[in-house]
């Protein structure tokens, strides 16, 4: 007799007089068959994200439909699925997500019918540091225009690849009558856009010099 732990395949059911009686009729007791087929279960893609100007991460899968408290270890179900995503290092955070397609390849049971589901991969912005760069000027003089330098570029990029507009702003407590001294000069974020980079600031210095009298 088949059993709830018994694989996919045909099983005989027995057949027994049991109670049946009858005065006029002999009875021919015919076998059936039980056919049990494979269950359904989903093989999902799971959900990831990365940084702009990174490698995709190794993608990973989730298993939902297990029978008979059944687990991936135990389920008799061999090999793995193909996974991938059409997402580069240069693809666009502007792109939101990035489908992860999953496929069947060496992954194999006996006893389960295997339903595919895509992922998505989400593309966050990568961090681009911009430093105030140190300046100095005469005492008595007005500040000069300062300047920023950008580190944390992916894919090689540079500033002159036009990956952000604009330009930052800066702060400073330094003025045409500030006493010769060093001051602290603080970049923020100005007219500073970027579709693929979020941005992180760093002070400079700016030293204020002796006039000559």
């Amino acid at each position: 007799a088949a059993t709830i732990l018994d694989g996919v395949g045909q099983y005989d059911i027995s057949l027994g007089n049991g109670s049946l009686t009858a005065d006029n009729y002999d009875f021919n007791l015919v076998k059936g068959k039980l056919t049990i087929v494979k269950a359904d279960l989903t093989v999902k893609a799971e959900d990831t994200a990365r940084i702009y100007g990174d490698p995709n991460p190794d993608f990973r899968a989730s298993y939902a439909g297990f029978k008979n408290g059944e687990s991936l270890i135990s389920s008799g179900i061999s090999g793995t699925p193909v996974m991938l995503s059409l997402a580069t290092p240069t693809s666009n955070v502007s792109d939101s997500t990035h489908t992860i397609y999953i496929s069947n390849g060496s992954l194999a049971s006996q006893n389960y019918a295997l339903n595919f589901v895509n992922g998505r991969m989400t593309i966050n912005k990568a961090t681009l540091a911009v430093k105030a760069d140190d300046a100095a000027k005469i005492y008595g003089d007005i500040n000069p225009s300062f300047t920023a330098t950008f580190n944390g570029f992916k894919n090689g990029e540079k500033v002159s690849d036009g990956v952000f507009t604009g330009y930052p702003e800066f702060n400073t407590s330094a003025g045409t009558t500030s006493d010769v001294n060093t001051y602290t000069v603080t970049p923020v974020l100005g007219t500073l856009e970027s579709t693929n980079y979020a941005f992180t600031y760093q002070s400079g210095v700016l030293t204020i010099n002796k006039a000559l009298l």
